[in-house]
């Protein structure tokens, strides 16, 4: 059997940044307290809403350098 660790700290999954196992921690990294989801290889994961789009937020093209 697998554990699952959920973490607090965003991921990048397929070019998607910052993505979030959990919503809480979604809803907090969030400057409006809100996300929304994305499925990627079946696993629905939740990104922050706010911030601007290519600069802190990625949608399948992930190009910061961390």
């Amino acid at each position: 059997m697998f554990k699952i660790f959920y973490v607090s700290t965003p991921i990048c999954v397929e070019g998607y940044f910052p993505l979030y196992i959990d919503k809480k921690s979604s809803d907090n990294a969030s400057s409006l307290k809100s996300s929304h989801t994305h499925v990627l290889n079946g696993i629905k994961y939740y990104m922050p809403n706010g911030g601007e789009l290519g600069k802190d937020f990625y949608h399948g093209t992930y190009k910061r350098k961390v």
